[in-house]
């Protein structure tokens, strides 16, 4: 959700267009997050991907590997 709230403050910022319309714009573009975290390796894991539904968390699935 960090991200996403990112995302919108960033556009908020350009001042050209409603928090309204962007809040709705990036719910209809992003349908999962991925969760990405460096392990003491360095490398990436991902950690947890959560499926959006026009911006709301349908469903969160945790451990599911590295890369």
């Amino acid at each position: 959700a960090s991200a996403l709230r990112r995302l919108e403050l960033l556009a908020i910022g350009t001042g050209s267009t409603s928090p309204e319309l962007i809040r709705t714009q990036i719910a209809s573009v992003i349908d999962i997050v991925l969760h990405v975290e460096r392990g003491a390796s360095g490398k990436r894991e991902v950690v947890a991907v959560g499926e959006l539904d026009r911006g709301r968390l349908v469903a969160r699935h945790g451990d599911v590997g590295s890369w």
